[in-house]
């Protein structure tokens, strides 16, 4: 097949370009080139995940467990850090630069005049890599909302709402219910739901409408911490005992245990495969701690209000014998002073940067937002400058936290992951 492009990068570039905005909530596109090649349903088991926060960590741990166990699987996830390729994993590794631009090739023939946005693309490309895979397990992750987010083009066996609060409300909504009802939009008739704790009414109401079983965390099933550290997951007469503590949140860990146990018939699971998955399961940007020209320094993609919620609580439960020097650089989409409003309490001074791109915010508005806010603000053009003044400033018993979006992180993970720690994440009621 005749390639447009032979390079990724050339691919990608294109991509951005094709379709007339960036975001385009609609399946009729991406369903009717889905239809095209047949990539609507597949033999394997398919597992959507959407959530406000916790969706990432929960895919990479049903991956970690199902790759572990000896199965093939496809994980979709999104966005990047600093390669397009760490969005598909397929079977033990990411997808390479020429699988992916022959899938590429292949939407491009099949889309026709179609035209896609660029997370539509991507997304088509990846499911077929994964039908070509022949996999056992296929882990997908809503990009935004869920009843029109392109992966839901897909028939999916297991639906997991992880946690539902205010984030793109430009296009889901201004409410936690009319986001509720977006990200409800992934459940299927007669397929299960397992959901997060305190979800609004509408996704229980929804699952019941389509007569989906609902597994929702603290009613039909529960986790349990101890105080070292480890834990165990009930559901009805089920326990695992003596979990090893998870690199990631404890009850996006126990979600993705009660998905293990609805497709356990299915696909069986053996305890020591899931408890070396709990051990080295880990998401770039989530509470990660290293070093910078010998300060330390922790990376987070916080960035809406509840993300930064957790964040703080992060923050006070770690030990710091000196200040915690913020670096920050967010989307104007974003509820910025809510989410510095949270973060308040623990940072001593806060190093604002501009973002660029049609969502960027300029450092000066985030600066003066956190004036507003009485705090000690300083504006600079780019992370890098940020980062370069809050290491100046800082001393050997400080902390810096780098946070408020994806791109922020991307900006500073390549300088330390070298020193990177593996980090369990402390709270036990967390949704991140």
């Amino acid at each position: 097949m005749k390639q447009r492009f032979t390079e990724l990068s050339d691919w990608l570039s294109w991509q951005q370009a094709l379709h007339h905005t960036a975001i385009d909530l609609d399946l009729s596109r991406v369903s009717k080139v889905a239809q095209q090649l047949q990539l609507e349903r597949f033999s394997a088991a398919v597992i959507t995940v959407a959530g406000t926060n916790g969706k990432g960590s929960c895919c990479r741990l049903l991956r970690e467990i199902y790759h572990l166990a000896g199965y093939r699987v496809g994980c979709y996830t999104s966005p990047h850090f600093i390669h397009y390729n760490e969005r598909v994993w397929l079977l033990d590794r990411l997808a390479t630069d020429a699988e992916l631009c022959q899938a590429f090739a292949v939407i491009d023939q099949a889309r026709q005049a179609t035209p896609l946005t660029y997370f539509e693309f991507g997304t088509l490309a990846a499911l077929w890599l994964f039908q070509q895979a022949r996999l056992d397990v296929v882990i997908l992750e809503v990009g935004m909302g869920g009843r029109l987010d392109a992966v839901n083009c897909v028939a999916n066996d297991v639906a997991v709402i992880t946690s539902i609060g205010l984030d793109h409300t430009a296009y889901l909504g201004e409410t936690r219910a009319q986001i509720a009802v977006e990200k409800a939009g992934i459940i299927a008739s007669y397929k299960p739901l397992v959901c997060g704790s305190s979800l609004p009414a509408v996704v229980r109401a929804t699952a019941s409408e389509r007569e989906a079983p609902i597994y929702q965390l603290s009613e039909e099933f529960n986790y349990t911490r101890h105080a070292d550290g480890s834990w165990f997951f009930s559901y009805q007469d089920r326990e695992l005992n003596q979990l090893p503590a998870p690199k990631l949140a404890y009850n996006n860990a126990a979600l993705a245990l009660m998905v293990v146990e609805i497709l356990r018939e299915r696909y069986s699971v053996s305890y020591a495969s899931i408890c070396q998955a709990l051990r080295q399961a880990m998401l770039a940007g989530r509470f990660q701690v290293g070093e910078i020209a010998g300060r330390r320094v922790i990376l987070d993609v916080a960035h809406n209000e509840a993300a930064a919620n957790f964040l703080y609580q992060q923050l006070m439960r770690e030990s710091s014998a000196g200040n915690t020097i913020a670096v920050t650089a967010m989307l104007a989409d974003k509820d910025v002073t809510a989410i510095i409003r949270e973060l308040a309490p623990a940072v001593y001074s806060w190093h604002c940067a501009s973002t660029t791109g049609p969502r960027g915010l300029a450092a000066a508005t985030l600066t003066a937002v956190c004036q507003q806010q009485g705090l000690v603000a300083y504006c600079y053009e780019s992370i890098t400058a940020a980062l370069a003044a809050a290491v100046a400033a800082a001393t050997e018993f400080d902390r810096i936290v780098v946070f408020g979006s994806f791109v922020t992180v991307a900006e500073v993970l390549p300088q330390m992951q070298q020193t990177i720690e593996t980090t369990t994440l402390l709270n036990e009621s967390a949704d991140y």
